[in-house]
């Protein structure tokens, strides 16, 4: 009964269709509602047009007057805007029952709307980014600045033309740059709010809008809801593998915790949503072989490229900080030495930050070795001293987590990346990278245990045939290799990083599968279902990503040796026996 006079209370007040409102305004319908609003579509009678009615009802909102005031708010801010991703307010009406905003109509569907239809495109996805960094842009570039504070997929309209509308200025405030602690007090949604949009965790500014962008650009790529348990936000590749690195390292930036480490601008997010094809390892794997430039020029460059920086720093402090402008540079240009030079810069203009850092490691991987004399130029430039402290101890100590990423990377890559005939310096080399990834706690828990595995074979794979070692055994190294293997693991790390497992592994199982056998007691049917589960792997990496022609060829290369192991388990157990 008490539903039923609810809802006769609602009728009560409702606009009818067919309705002439204000004399001017023809309902034609109701196009959607909340729990205290009401949106109708209406005619302009004598312009011939249509607008949208959004009705807030006296007694369909708890505290009328506050969320009156607060829509007055809102008005107030829109009537200021003008850019086409924007809809205007063209009147309001105050009605005893009721307050009506009457606005443009904006004809398509909200972006959660779209995600019920599955996966979107990463194309969309990188066009929608764009769109919605172009509105941003224009309403942080007002004076004062607005800062919008509630971006996610339900308050983005697609229309039919492709273009994107941003609604709802609810919580959209004007920015000061020194205010005394009334910022926000928990405006926002949860899971798409900056920690600084909760009170007393900070000021809300550009950066704010930034994390908000980037928390509906995951939503959207993954179609996994931030707003959801378990309220996190996981590198977009770990749910979907077919995406791309360079939208990984855009998502991931966009929604640090601390602000200062976001894209600082919407012009910075959108250079890079303009070129996500160029950023990442693939994208300068492919780059590079196009153009034929390798490690060897590397190494040779970066050794004489050190003692320049002083001489360099000056003339780069152009536009922005010299940071920014060295890493876009650098990220724009072919040329190897330019290219380097501005890394290099960049790092020392400021260790703490890893974008160089990162660039400069995915640079020295394109041919995806890294050589002695690489080993080398790198080391010296960690070594540098910068105000008393090393580069690799300064970004420790003040950016751990960016940090424990570098060294999980460097010390994957170390051990499984050295050239040949210097594996086991590479291996040697690996042991503190990984030791630092191990006892991090930024890392996900499949990258903690495949580091873990990885320093453990790094540290004792020099004396595993030394007859003096009592400590690790070929039994030990099976279990490892087995750990390192496992599907509950590789399924969450990148898949390149997978494929080079398997081929070490396939590699050892062929070279030592007597020691194996004779040595850690090892099975036929361990050594078989091993070699089996990397082929299923690779099965499930063929299926789930767009592989390139490199990859293909490491596929094949892996299944030679599978091939080659297991002609020599035939031999080795031929007739029962070995």
């Amino acid at each position: 009964m008490a539903v039923s006079q609810a809802w006769c209370e609602r009728e009560k007040y409702m606009l009818r269709t067919g309705e002439l409102l204000d004399n001017k305004y023809r309902i034609l319908g109701e196009v959607g509602h909340g729990g205290m609003s009401t949106v109708y579509l209406a005619r302009n009678k004598r312009a011939n047009k249509n607008w949208a009615i959004k009705e807030i009802r006296r007694n369909g909102a708890s505290r009328y007057e506050v969320v009156k005031q607060s829509l007055l708010a809102e008005v107030e801010v829109m009537k200021r805007l003008n850019n086409p991703h924007l809809p205007s307010i063209v009147d309001v009406i105050d009605r005893d029952e009721s307050f009506l905003i009457v606005m443009d109509f904006v004809e398509g569907n909200s972006l959660d709307r779209e995600l019920e239809r599955g996966f979107i495109p990463e194309a969309d996805v990188v066009e929608w980014g764009k769109q919605l960094c172009d509105v941003l842009l224009y309403l942080h570039n007002l004076s004062p600045p607005i800062i919008y504070r509630d971006m996610k997929p339900s308050n983005v309209i697609l229309r039919p033309d492709g273009v994107i509308m941003l609604l709802d200025f609810g919580t959209a405030r004007e920015y000061r740059s020194h205010r005394a602690g009334d910022d926000t007090t928990c405006l926002g949604t949860r899971g798409y709010a900056a920690p600084e949009q909760y009170g007393g965790m900070g000021e809300t500014d550009r950066r704010t809008d930034i994390y908000c962008l980037g928390a509906t650009l995951y939503h959207l790529a993954t179609g996994r809801n931030p707003g959801l348990p378990p309220y996190e936000i996981r590198p977009i590749r770990q749910v979907r593998r077919n995406l791309s690195e360079g939208l990984e390292m855009i998502i991931w930036k966009c929604t640090r915790p601390d602000p200062d480490e976001r894209y600082q601008s919407c012009e910075e997010l959108k250079f890079d949503l303009e070129h996500v094809n160029e950023i990442g390892r693939s994208a300068q794997r492919m780059r590079n072989r196009r153009l034929g430039l390798f490690g060897s020029a590397l190494a040779l460059y970066l050794g004489g490229m050190i003692g320049m920086l002083a001489f360099h720093t000056a003339a780069l402090k152009t536009r922005r900080s010299s940071y920014e402008y060295c890493i876009e540079q650098a990220r724009g240009i072919a040329d190897i030495e330019a290219k380097m030079e501005y890394y290099i810069q960049a790092v020392m203009a400021d260790p703490v930050r890893a974008e160089a850092y990162n660039d400069l490691l995915e640079y020295i991987m394109q041919d995806t070795e890294i050589t002695a004399a690489e080993s080398e130029r790198l080391t010296t430039l960690l070594g540098q001293i910068v105000n008393g402290t090393s580069v690799k101890e300064r970004f420790r100590e003040r950016n751990a987590v960016e940090f424990e990423k570098f060294a999980y990377d460097l010390g994957l890559y170390y051990f499984l990346f050295s050239e040949s005939g210097n594996e086991k310096v590479g291996k040697s080399q690996a042991v503190p990278w990984l030791q630092y990834a191990a006892e991090g706690s930024s890392l996900t828990q499949a990258e903690q245990n495949t580091a873990q595995t990885l320093l453990v074979i790094a540290s004792a794979y020099s004396n595993l045939d030394n007859k003096t070692n009592s400590d690790y055994s070929y039994s030990d190294y099976w279990l490892d290799l087995t750990r390192l293997n496992q599907s509950e693991t590789t399924r969450q790390i990148r898949y390149f990083i997978v494929l080079h497992i398997y081929r070490y592994t396939a590699a050892e199982i062929l070279n030592r599968i007597d020691r194996f056998y004779y040595t850690g007691k090892v099975s036929r049917d361990d050594v078989q279902r091993l070699l089996d589960q990397i082929s299923a792997g690779m099965e499930e990496i063929k299926s789930l990503n767009q592989l390139d022609e490199e990859d293909c060829q490491l596929i094949d290369t892996i299944g030679t040796q599978i091939r080659m192991a297991g002609n020599r388990l035939d031999e080795y157990f031929k007739g029962g026996q070995p």
